[in-house]
């Protein structure tokens, strides 16, 4: 399980193994200013996890033992609070309640795209059905 915490002085991503090897939570050690870490979403093919800090307004990942962090998207984000990774189809997707847009781009953050951006009101979080594509 995944989970952040966005403590003022210390914000963190966090990794606590449901298998039961471990008892406790670990904080990935994470080279990369955080401020604000929001929305998390996981790569499973190739062990990335990805997440949204609508405090300095940037999308970002790293791979899940805390190895190589990059920024993958930082201009023109603003209030990302929901994020989807689609590991089949190599894209991620985010919502921004500063823009009131649902967007989308490769995993590396090229070809980035505004699905919608009509009839939303802050929308705050997205869930993609893998089954059906």
């Amino acid at each position: 399980m995944l989970y952040a915490s966005a403590y003022y002085s210390s914000p963190e991503i966090s990794l606590f193994p449901l298998d039961g090897s471990e008892s406790e939570s670990k904080a990935l050690p994470i080279e990369l200013p955080m401020y604000y870490p929001v929305a998390l979403g996981m790569d499973i093919t190739e062990n990335k996890i990805y997440w949204t800090d609508p405090g300095l307004h940037t999308i970002s990942r790293v791979f899940i033992n805390g190895s190589s962090p990059e920024v993958i998207i930082s201009e023109s984000v603003y209030d990302s609070y929901g994020l989807a990774v689609d590991p089949l189809g190599r894209n991620i997707y985010w919502t921004d309640t500063g823009t009131n847009t649902i967007e989308v781009s490769r995993m590396n953050g090229t070809m980035r795209k505004t699905l919608i951006r009509q009839d939303l009101d802050d929308p705050r979080d997205i869930i993609l059905d893998l089954r059906k594509g």
